[in-house]
């Protein structure tokens, strides 16, 4: 299963956005990581595995 997020963060006036883009990205990694991770937890408990390799 695929999950996609969209995140938007307020920054300063004159923070550089190259910054910016590299947090959003290491932040949705993370957060996919994360649902992935607790995708399979609830699938291992209801007797499914989605990622056999955990």
């Amino acid at each position: 299963m695929e999950y996609k997020a969209r995140i938007e963060v307020a920054t300063p006036p004159g923070s550089p956005s190259k910054e910016k883009g590299d947090l959003l990205e290491r932040l949705a990694e993370d957060l996919l990581r994360i649902t992935q991770v607790a995708t399979d937890f609830v699938n291992s408990l209801v007797g499914g595995v989605s990622n056999p390799d955990l």
